[in-house]
């Protein structure tokens, strides 16, 4: 996937759900090999996150939380083996959810970053989520910018 620039597109959230039934269905090695963020991520593979909503939910800082936690729908430490090795950090699922969705609908010279040039899409949060300790749940959006022009203050 690296090598031919394949996205892994991505739904955090799922981990959430799925811990409820996951390992019973496939077992501790299969298991093992499901939502494997950092094992993408260090094999260089572009990441785009996403809810597949309305299956889940649709709310980005929900699935930044279950990208950096991985604990289930109950607030519990997910059993999977995988939970501490593959949690993305902050910084990344921020990555993802912007300049990787960006790069991965061909929108990386318009979209994604804050630069010069490209369009001020942004939102302004409650609480800096790279804080210790916040938690992405609990974080509202205060304002939402498109093309530059506020779309949304709260």
């Amino acid at each position: 996937m690296a090598e031919h620039r394949i996205v892994a597109s991505l739904q955090p959230y799922f981990t959430d759900d799925e811990t409820r039934w996951l390992m019973n269905r496939l077992g501790p090695v299969r298991e093992a090999w499901t939502n494997c963020f950092q094992a993408l991520l260090a094999a260089g593979v572009p990441v785009a996150l996403g809810s597949d909503w309305p299956v889940t939910r649709v709310d980005p800082l929900w699935g930044i939380h279950s990208a950096t936690t991985r604990k289930d729908l109950d607030s519990a430490a997910t059993p999977a083996l995988w939970s501490g090795r593959q949690r993305m950090t902050v910084p990344e699922a921020i990555a993802a959810y912007t300049r990787g969705n960006a790069w991965a609908g061909f929108r990386e010279t318009r979209t994604g970053t804050l630069e010069p040039g490209k369009a001020a899409d942004l939102v302004v949060l409650s609480q800096d989520l790279l804080a210790p300790g916040v938690d992405a749940r609990e974080v509202e959006v205060d304002m939402t910018v498109v093309g530059g022009e506020v779309a949304f203050a709260r």
